[in-house]
């Protein structure tokens, strides 16, 4: 893989983080929801700069390689959990605090 679009993937993962949790914080200060929603953007912003990184790393593999499958899955996966994340985030701005879901914290 690509090692320079994993750190650039890397690097945006960390930003997305930080977003998150200042959504988080912001959310449980009871900020208003148009601060809310701005976090929220940025958080979108990220989502999308992982998510054509990640495109990129796919396109990057080679498929005669014998661990084509495995890191197409690997791929696959570190996408779809980082995309949960964003979903849960989506719902702090969307439902009552008291129907919210723990936020997922990426490692």
């Amino acid at each position: 893989m690509d090692q320079d679009l994993k750190d650039s993937r890397a690097v945006a993962k960390r930003k997305f983080t930080r977003k998150v949790n200042l959504l988080r914080e912001a959310h449980s200060q009871n900020d208003p929801m148009a601060v809310l929603q701005d976090i929220y953007s940025d958080i979108l912003v990220q989502f999308k700069v992982m998510e054509e990184i990640n495109e990129k790393l796919v396109k990057s593999l080679n498929s005669s390689d014998e661990n084509y499958d495995k890191m197409i899955e690997e791929l696959e996966i570190y996408i779809t959990d980082v995309e949960r994340v964003k979903n849960d985030a989506h719902a702090m701005i969307s439902k009552p605090v008291s129907d919210l879901p723990k936020l997922r914290v990426l490692r």
